[in-house]
């Protein structure tokens, strides 16, 4: 497989965390969505997160690196 870029990695990152996010609104707002499993879905949806960022997220040298190519002039 190849090397996922930094931008790929934070987008794949973000697109876990929306669904976290939704799935945590359609809890406390009463979406309906899968309304019998509630729940279980946050817990689901929250495992994956954490399995996601630590596989597929950038790593902290990454993240330094894209942060001080951005400072250069």
């Amino acid at each position: 497989m190849p090397e996922l870029s930094y931008t790929t990695k934070r987008v794949i990152v973000g697109i876990g965390f929306g669904l976290l996010i939704f799935s945590i609104a359609n809890y406390f707002i009463g979406f309906g969505i899968l309304a019998q499993f509630r729940k279980e879905i946050i817990t689901l949806v929250f495992v994956v997160v954490v399995l996601v960022v630590n596989y597929f997220g950038p790593t902290l040298q990454e993240v330094r690196e894209h942060r001080d190519n951005a400072r250069k002039p």
